[in-house]
């Protein structure tokens, strides 16, 4: 019973792992200021067409540090994304750790 609820685990690893991704990209972009600027007419009462109340964060180049390397830390970082740099810590030792 336990070897299914373990293959299951490690079955979600790619979503996991899209999904730190996704909360990173929305983060650097201000989508959720974006987005309530927006709807609360923001975007309406500018005065010109590109809409930029908020910086970007312009990622190239820029660090990701992964905190735990098992195998979710391990997807992350397989993601090829704007030639991040990318460190990693790992308290966390199991027996199949060299």
């Amino acid at each position: 019973m336990l070897e299914h609820f373990v293959h299951f685990l490690y079955a979600l690893c790619p979503e996991v792992s899209q999904l730190a991704f996704t909360f990173i990209l929305t983060l650097a972009s201000s989508v959720k200021r974006y987005d309530e600027s927006v709807q609360n007419g923001g975007w309406i009462k500018s005065e010109t067409f590109s809409y930029f109340p908020y910086p970007f964060t312009e990622l190239a180049g820029k660090t990701l540090g992964i905190f735990g390397y098992g195998q979710i830390g391990k997807k992350v970082a397989d993601i090829e994304f704007l030639s991040l740099k990318k460190i990693f810590e790992n308290s966390y030792k199991t027996a199949n750790d060299k």
